[in-house]
């Protein structure tokens, strides 16, 4: 029978683990924020810079200001070899979702519930 006393134990050793596990770290790269926002009645929406021109290595990060909205890359409007990405759905002000661009050129990407409204942007990466 699980009672309350493993159950807190159990998680106890859980946090225990974690904290002994080794630390990984991330390339530490420049980071560009873009905001996703609109008016608040959502009859105007965009991202906030539209557009961007960043070295390769950066890291794109978009942040939920106000109201629901995805970043997602056409597939077919990036760089040969670049992967596209898909946010999901990012609900809540402050959620966020990031990418680091490494193949020059230019990436197209949308809002999927908002590209219809035109909340579409564009990324250029340079290696000048």
């Amino acid at each position: 029978m699980l009672t309350r006393r493993r159950l807190l134990g159990a998680g106890g050793l859980l946090l225990a683990g974690l904290a002994a596990a080794p630390a990984r770290t991330a390339a530490a790269g420049p980071v560009v924020e873009v905001r996703m926002t609109g008016d608040a009645s959502g009859a105007s929406v965009w991202f906030d810079p539209a557009e961007l021109t960043i070295a390769p290595g950066t890291t794109v990060r978009w942040v939920v200001e106000r109201h629901v909205h995805t970043t997602t890359a056409y597939p077919d409007r990036i760089p040969a070899g670049a992967t596209p990405w898909d946010s999901g759905y990012l609900v809540n002000p402050g959620d966020a979702f990031e990418v680091t661009l490494v193949v020059p050129g230019t990436y197209h990407y949308f809002c999927r519930p908002h590209e219809a409204a035109g909340m579409v942007g564009r990324i250029t990466v340079r290696s000048d």
